[in-house]
């Protein structure tokens, strides 16, 4: 049987197995929300950690407020 696009996908990006049967993957691009990007920066700061690919690292801020529409309509990001 053909592999379905997700197992392409998942094997494609499979680093290893763990000795608890789980996968470690690779993730090629890192979306951050602007709301709880500051308390996971700073852990990772604590921990002497650094971000592998900073690169793909894309930060997201999007307002929910109404007065911070932009004057077309859409909101900043």
């Amino acid at each position: 049987m053909a592999a379905t696009l997700f197992q392409k996908v998942w094997d494609a990006h499979t680093v290893r197995t763990l000795p608890s049967g789980q996968t470690q993957l690779f993730v090629g691009l890192h979306l951050v929300h602007e709301v709880t990007s500051p308390q996971a920066f700073d852990m990772l700061r604590q921990h002497g950690w650094t971000v592998a690919f900073p690169d793909r690292t894309v930060r997201h801020r999007r307002s929910h407020r109404a007065d911070a529409l932009a004057d077309d309509g859409r909101s900043s990001t």
